[in-house]
């Protein structure tokens, strides 16, 4: 034994209790045997490291002990990387992230207290819990230099590989993030897959794979299913949210080429990042604000991928991450999740900016670690495949299986901290206090050990917040605090080692990765070297950059003129960065490297959202205003391809950022581009950081009319929801209307047309700013569909009064009727809308555009064969009949009413026409003794007989409005509906309104006539109140009316708001309540 461990031995004899002298003595005679055994002195290494680990961090040995040996060789290698700058081989200037990092000032206290939010919806955060991911934070960032972060890489087999920091791997921290990434990419595909199955059928698969036995669609189906995948489209949490996106995908005619989408699927990939909204720091006291974005990535290039593909496919995309935002907090275990990491996402700038204050967490006030098995993270992940009936057509291709794709990752750039709000600052003794007496009284010897250690909470200002309080002690690496100096020691001896059979090691994890045959040919150095950037494999990088003859490998640019720094840029590797910075590549070089015009590394990391990638190179001074071919910096890549988050990054270096124009002949700014791209989280990140929103390009257009010009109607509606009176929205889409452009024109209705009919609530915005007009003036145009279109978005708001109005002052009628003669038989039917529309508004209306010669054009229609012309065309006569005798005369003339009386027994679906046609022919008729025998002539009693007898109750109903003004004052017309047995079909019609009454009363009793309120508010809200009182007055049968009354009486019971809402209606008197009271029927 070496004189070395002997020491060692003796200083762990004299320091160590009993029980862990005994563990470290198994422990070691184990470690020995196996080094005996293998002659391996690297695994010796990093068992070793993982006792000193278990002694000085209060860690589980057997934690570090299985993390270690999993990593034996790659470790030493990681470690050469993320030690680097610490161990102050890394010689570059460097910038470190804005914000907090920089400006975290704990006013010279030992102590900081947070406040974060309680959400009372999940289960509440423990102490324990909390104390946890401090302790692997400490040892992940002030001794081993890495963040949290992750990411799911694909292997051959489409299973997906956990890669996690080495410092995270069997950590809380890991499995918070591997449990939000799956549930993120199970929401994403629509099905997932329980954690206690993934491990069972991750083998199976695995197994299935390895047979040379070729598998067929339907078994691999049934291997899935078998497993229990589990359908998330159908899971009561998430089914509202499939089924509102797949309405709104079907309503937006979303689309996309899918076979070119499922080419290019493994280079998209769905990224999730936590940041600080704000930091409110006062004094040693800070309050958490973060969130968490979800955006797509697309990982390819300009010559992979043309401009307009990538904003299809961003469209696409942004539809379904929308899913998956939406989705992703429902469950709450995902939402607890969530909290934790928002905390963690501040914990992390927050003691990256403590260690440079030389502050660190005192060890010796943290609650007991968890256990191994608590913390026991997942390394791989089983694919994924959709049930052909899924709702998700994100990746629904129903014959394919797919690896999960994306991260998580934590934006070190912050805001500068800010003052909170002044009841915070009230309450800072208060918060003092508690959260110290409480951290006292947890870590008090004397304190009993407690399943749950509870935070304290704290209501501010009608807030609930959680108080923390972190003790902190000198950190000056590595010395101070005492147990850091023999941490660092093993590290830089390991650091130091060259392992044995790196190669094999490398070789094997290339067949993980690519498979067995393509791993064989990875002969060539290069060709694994560009591998190995695009897949962050550090150790294989490092391997064969040693191996190359010179160290201009590694800036040779490849057939496609990238280097390998562009490769690890857009793939969002920033350790390999790192690494080819040291071997000295020139930050700023270009693709191609022939002009000064190629773009550099941050423009195709800002492009493929690669956020980390991005701050390397960012705080390597690379440079941000850098112009590329298309004369645009890396900012405008960011707003173009929809990178929210590093757009923000580079907004906070220099807000000037937001206003800078492109270098071509558009003149751009980074708005304006994610206007024209249709990116939404982009845009509203630039008006969230104050963007000029009335800035134009250089032909005069701004965002609106941009989003308008590409029919990105979501950037519209986002405008608008902004409100800002810098920018007019409606006028400005008027005005498009007005100009002589068809295609400007075209884009303006479609897109009124796409927001009126999504929110139709926008009718009088549209009215406000003048668009009636306009839309008129389309309608006189010779273009077929900008009138069909303008005739949609008339038709949606003409049933306003106000509208209708509106239309009238342009005189409409000559140009609308001239359109009922059109070929198109969209434009036919809304017309006939827009008409009917226009005489409902006043009798003046109806005169006018008969004398236009309306009621000729109408009939005519009558001969069309499409349904909704007919519809539409028969409520357009009706209404233009409606108390007109001039007019129901010339239907007759036109010989309108032989056309309506064939309706009656036309049989249509859902005897909608029928319906319709009684309508009309009651309207025809009443009052018109003339036209009552014309349709009597033309056999009209029958059919409506028959249809007063359907069990149709609306038909019914206007079959007997029908009859009504049939035999009104028509003796003749009497005496033949009775002869065809119609008092018998009205008898039963009116037996089934008693009945109908008497329910609605009967809803709203409950016990000892005690009143059900809900339903009372449900039957009043629905206009019951005033049909009972219409029919109240209307109906002379005492019968009926002692129902009526019966059932307002029961509608009003106790209900104060009911009670004024009955006496509010005009035709209401206690006259006839009154009547019956005083009557000597007993039933009265």
């Amino acid at each position: 034994m070496s004189i070395g461990l002997q020491y060692h031995f003796l200083f762990l004899f004299c320091c160590l209790s009993f029980e862990q002298w005994s563990l470290y003595l198994s422990i070691y005679l184990s470690i020995y045997l196996s080094i005996y055994l293998s002659h391996s002195i690297h695994i010796y290494l990093s068992i070793y490291l993982s006792i000193y680990l278990s002694i000085y961090l209060s860690i589980p040995v057997c934690s570090f002990h299985i993390y270690l040996c999993s990593f034996h060789i790659y470790l030493s290698i990681y470690l050469s990387i993320y030690l680097s700058i610490y161990l102050k081989d890394y010689r570059r200037n460097t910038e470190p992230p804005v914000g907090l990092v920089c400006n975290v000032n704990p006013s010279n206290s030992n102590t900081s207290f947070i406040l974060f939010e309680e959400d009372p919806s999940i289960k509440p955060i423990d102490y324990r819990e909390l104390h946890q991911l401090v302790r692997e934070l400490m040892v992940g960032i002030y001794l081993l230099n890495q963040t949290p972060t992750i990411s799911l890489e694909s292997n051959y087999d489409q299973t997906s590989t956990c890669k996690l920091p080495p410092a995270y791997e069997n950590t809380k921290i890991g499995q918070l993030l591997i449990e939000v990434d799956y549930m993120m990419k199970s929401l994403w595909h629509g099905v997932t897959l329980p954690k206690e199955k993934r491990q069972k059928f991750l083998e199976k698969w695995r197994a299935s794979r390895d047979s040379t036995k070729a598998e067929s669609l339907k078994a691999i189906q049934t291997e899935f299913n078998s497993i229990g995948m589990i359908d998330l489209t159908n899971d009561a949490t998430f089914a509202e949210v499939y089924e509102k996106a797949k309405y709104s995908a079907t309503s937006t005619k979303l689309s996309v080429d899918r076979r070119a989408f499922y080419l290019l699927s493994d280079h998209i990939l769905l990224q999730m990042a936590f940041r600080q909204e704000t930091i409110m720091q006062y004094k040693n006291l800070f309050v958490l604000d973060a969130d968490w974005i979800i955006s797509s990535r697309m990982q390819l290039a300009d010559h992979q991928v043309d401009k307009d593909t990538a904003e299809q496919f961003n469209i696409y995309l942004q539809h379904y991450v929308g899913i998956v935002v939406q989705a992703l907090p429902l469950k709450a275990d995902i939402r607890r999740n969530l909290v934790l990491l928002k905390l963690v996402s501040f914990l992390t700038p927050f003691f990256v900016g403590m260690r440079k204050c030389m502050k660190i967490p005192v060890k010796d006030r943290l609650l007991r670690h968890y256990l191994v098995d608590e913390c026991r993270t997942e390394s791989e992940l089983p694919p994924l495949m959709s049930k052909p009936d899924s709702k998700s057509a994100s990746y629904n291709s129903g014959n394919h299986y797919h690896h999960l794709h994306g991260g998580i990752s934590i934006d070190l750039n912050t805001m500068k901290p800010i003052a909170p709000k002044k009841d915070i600052i009230e309450s800072y003794n208060k918060i003092k206090t508690t959260a110290m007496a409480h951290l006292d009284k947890m870590l008090c010897p004397d304190q009993p050990l407690m399943d749950n250690n509870v935070i304290p909470v704290q209501e501010i200002a009608g807030k609930r917040y959680y108080v923390i309080a972190l003790e902190f002690e000198t950190f000056y690496y590595p010395q101070e605090p005492p147990w850091v100096k023999p941490y660092h020691d093993e590290l830089t001896k390991l650091k130091s080692k060259r392992p044995a059979g790196v190669e094999n090691c490398i070789q094997e994890v290339l067949r993980k990765y690519f498979g067995q045959k393509r791993a064989a040919k990875c002969k060539n150095t290069q060709y694994v070297l560009r591998l190995a950037a695009q897949r962050g494999l550090v150790p294989a990088f490092q391997f064969y950059c040693r191996k190359s003859p010179s160290t201009r490998s590694v800036s040779k640019l490849d057939e496609s003129g990238y280097s390998l720094l562009h490769h690890a840029a857009m793939n969002n590797r920033p350790e390999i960065i790192t690494l080819l910075l040291q071997e000295g590549v020139d930050i700023n070089l270009r693709r191609h490297n022939l002009s000064s015009s190629g773009p550099a590394a941050l423009h195709l990391a800002a492009q493929c959202g690669s956020l980390d990638a991005v701050t390397c190179l960012v705080g390597n001074m690379a440079k941000i205003n850098v112009i590329d071919h298309n004369g645009w910096t890396p900012v405008h890549c960011a707003a173009f391809y929809n990178q929210a988050a590093v757009l923000e990054l580079f907004l906070q270096r220099d807000k000037d950022f937001a206003e800078l124009k492109t270098a071509d002949s558009s003149k751009l700014t980074p708005l304006l581009l994610a206007a024209t791209a249709g990116s939404l989280p982009s845009v509203k990140t630039l008006i969230h950081l104050n963007a000029d929103v009335t800035a134009c390009d250089s032909s005069g257009y701004n965002a609106v009319q941009l989003s308008v010009l590409r029919s990105h109607t979501h950037v519209v509606r986002y405008l608008l929801q902004c409100d800002s009176p810098q920018l007019q929205v409606w006028r400005i889409l008027v005005q498009m209307l007005q100009i002589n452009d068809f295609t400007v024109k075209g884009c303006a209705v479609r897109c009124l047309e796409d927001l009126i009919w999504s929110y139709p609530q926008y009718w009088h915005a549209i009215y406000e700013s003048g668009g009636i007009p306009a839309l008129a003036n389309l309608l006189k145009m010779e273009n077929d569909e900008l009138v069909s279109i303008a005739a949609s978005v008339l038709c949606k708001i003409c049933e306003h009064k106000k509208v209708q109005e509106a239309l009238s002052e342009v005189q409409p009628g000559p140009t609308l009727i001239r359109l009922l003669s059109s070929p198109i038989d969209d434009i036919q039917a809304r017309v006939a809308i827009i008409i009917s529309d226009l005489a409902s508004n006043k009798e003046q209306n109806q005169v006018n555009l008969a004398d236009q010669g309306a009621i000729p054009a109408l009939v005519n229609l009558l001969e069309s064969e499409v349904e909704d012309v007919l519809l539409n065309t028969i409520n357009a006569i009706r209404i233009i009949c409606l108390n007109n005798l001039t007019n129901q005369t010339e239907v007759a003339q036109c010989n309108g009413i032989e056309a309506l009386v064939e309706f009656l027994t036309i049989g249509s679906d859902d005897q909608i026409l029928e319906s319709a046609a009684a309508a009309a022919l009651a309207a025809i008729s009443h009052g018109h003794k003339d036209n009552q025998n014309i349709i009597i002539k033309a056999d009209a009693a029958l059919p409506l007989v028959e249809l007063v007898s359907s069990r149709n109750l609306p038909l019914q109903m206007k079959a007997a409005r029908a009859i009504e003004a049939l035999a009104d004052n028509n003796p003749e017309n009497q005496r033949i509906f009775i002869n065809l047995g119609t008092v018998p079909a009205l008898i039963q019609l009116l037996k089934a309104i008693m009945m109908v009454i008497k329910v609605l009363g009967a809803l709203c009793i409950g016990v000892a006539y005690t009143n059900n309120l809900y339903t009372q508010n449900k039957i009043a809200e629905e206009g019951a109140l005033p049909a009972l009182v219409y029919l109240l007055n209307e109906i002379q049968l005492e019968e009926m009316q002692i129902e009526i009354l019966t059932t307002l009486g029961c509608i009003v019971l106790q209900n104060p708001e009911n009670q004024q809402m009955l006496l509010q209606q005009p035709n209401f008197t206690w006259d006839c309540l009154l009547h019956h009271l005083k009557s000597p029927d007993k039933v009265s």
